[in-house]
């Protein structure tokens, strides 16, 4: 059995009357097997590691989800509904003291999860839903304050649309290059630097730019300048990461590229604008 040499229990864990001794343990196993920020280890793993049942095992890991060390992301596939792969990782206090002998804990409600070989940022509603715009061929709900990704394995491939020019493509493939190896560079984990691999991806973000710019008249030189601002913008930088949403509707009826272009017209210094 491979695990690392150290684990650890923070303050806020360590101190939650809600929690046995085994639950506190499990915890620290967790993160003494994150990979890349994930613990993919079975029941079984645990089970074996201490001595406990596996039923013993799953309760530990429902109790650190019910009070909020952990997230727990269950991959199936959307086809058959067959199990995949579950990911555990910790949920980031937002501050975590002790007062009056009570320890004070508030988590972020902002993760990261791994569907597959992609990753992708998940921003949390009130009730628990996901707010972020799912991708095409992935679907994410939530039931008993887990997550559930369904991935379809046969998903159709996106080509470039015919109607797109040799110049157009390049033009495009500019700015979807700029657009993700900057964001690479900033969160390595949401986007790696395979993505240029992902043709899905890729293409799909050509065509959702060809269509700002045919469909809803934005110029060309608009949908350059306002995603080269954006990543810079310290708001959309952190909650725009991936083209391909840019055309779906945010919750206040407009397109999330339309209240980009109205932050960009009213924030965006002269050197952003087009002359």
């Amino acid at each position: 059995m491979k695990h690392a040499y150290m684990g650890y229990i923070p303050s806020n864990v360590r101190y939650d009357k809600e929690l046995s001794c085994r639950d506190k343990m499990i915890y620290c196993e967790i993160t003494a097997t994150l990979d890349n920020g994930y613990c993919t280890k079975k029941n079984y793993y645990f089970s074996k590691a201490f001595g406990y049942s596996e039923s013993s095992i799953s309760k530990s890991i429902t109790q650190l989800r019910r009070c909020g060390h952990i997230n727990v992301n269950i991959e199936k596939d959307e086809l058959t509904n067959k199990y995949k792969k579950r990911y555990i990782w910790i949920s980031t206090p937002q501050y975590s003291v002790v007062e009056n002998g009570d320890i004070k804990n508030s988590t972020s409600q902002e993760s990261v999860v791994e569907t597959g070989n992609k990753r992708r940022q998940v921003i949390f509603n009130s009730d628990q839903t996901p707010i972020a715009d799912a991708s095409p061929h992935h679907v994410y709900y939530y039931t008993n304050n887990i997550l559930h990704t369904k991935y379809n394995t046969m998903a159709k491939k996106i080509q470039i649309k015919k109607e797109i020019t040799d110049n157009q493509k390049k033009f495009l493939m500019k700015i979807v290059e700029e657009f993700y190896g900057t964001q690479h560079q900033r969160n390595k984990m949401l986007i790696p630097s395979s993505w240029r691999k992902d043709n899905n991806l890729v293409n799909d973000s050509i065509n959702t730019l060809y269509n700002l710019i045919t469909i809803d008249k934005y110029s060309e030189i608009e949908v350059r300048d306002i995603l080269r601002w954006c990543v810079l913008d310290k708001f959309w930088s952190a909650n725009l990461n991936s083209l391909r949403s840019l055309r779906k509707k945010s919750t206040n009826g407009f397109s999330k590229f339309a209240n980009l272009h109205n932050t960009w017209r009213s924030s965006a210094t002269s050197e952003w604008r087009s002359k």
